[in-house]
């Protein structure tokens, strides 16, 4: 690590030069202490504090801020995330899908690809035709995103069906918002932004 001699105009690397016309091994900085180093002007400044989301670092300084020496990185406005970025997220999250809560029956969990979607549209019309004849056992069988077969009611299914559209509108509905914000924020695929998983 590089050590920063502090000198009238501020603080700039070390590379062994004399010190009040004393010349320093370059192992003093991994035999002395930091208040044998400050001692004659030499510090290992701390790290820069973390880098905004929305910021990007365009240069970094050393300076002593309330006491400490420390690495200080000049900010600027970062740019915004390509829209593309926040579709892929999307998609991400549809695919992987969430577990959904079915009442009498427990937790399934379902992801959103569209051969899935599909499979389920079909299963939920089956299910209304059932439950308009007043079917009601647990006969209506698909395999969920754990590859666990699960049987349920025609009463199951749509309750399932239409939480899993519910869940779809949302996700497409954070992307919309997502997009139409000035600027985007550069955290956009945190879960704050999104609908919850499970």
């Amino acid at each position: 690590m590089t050590l920063y001699l502090e000198t009238p105009d501020g603080f700039v690397p070390w590379a062994g030069e004399a010190i009040n016309d004393v010349q320093h091994p370059l192992t003093i900085e991994r035999v002395w202490s930091g208040d044998e180093l400050a001692a004659i002007g030499l510090y290992l400044p701390a790290p820069a504090d973390p880098i905004p989301p929305g910021k990007m670092a365009t240069a970094t300084t050393v300076e002593r801020v309330d006491g400490v020496v420390k690495f200080v990185d000049m900010l600027a406005d970062a740019p915004p995330p390509p829209t593309d970025d926040i579709n892929a997220e999307h998609d991400r999250r549809a695919a992987t899908g969430r577990v959904f809560a079915v009442a009498g029956y427990g937790d399934v969990a379902l992801e959103g690809s569209a051969g899935t979607q599909m499979v389920l549209l079909a299963l939920k019309d089956t299910a209304r035709d059932m439950v308009a004849v007043g079917y009601s056992e647990p006969v209506l069988m698909f395999t969920d995103r754990d590859n666990i077969d699960r049987h349920l009611t025609p009463e199951q299914v749509i309750e399932l069906v239409d939480a899993g559209k519910i869940y779809m509108q949302a996700l497409h509905a954070a992307k919309r918002s997502l997009k139409a914000m000035d600027p985007i924020p550069a955290d956009f695929a945190d879960d704050q932004w999104w609908p919850p998983a499970a």
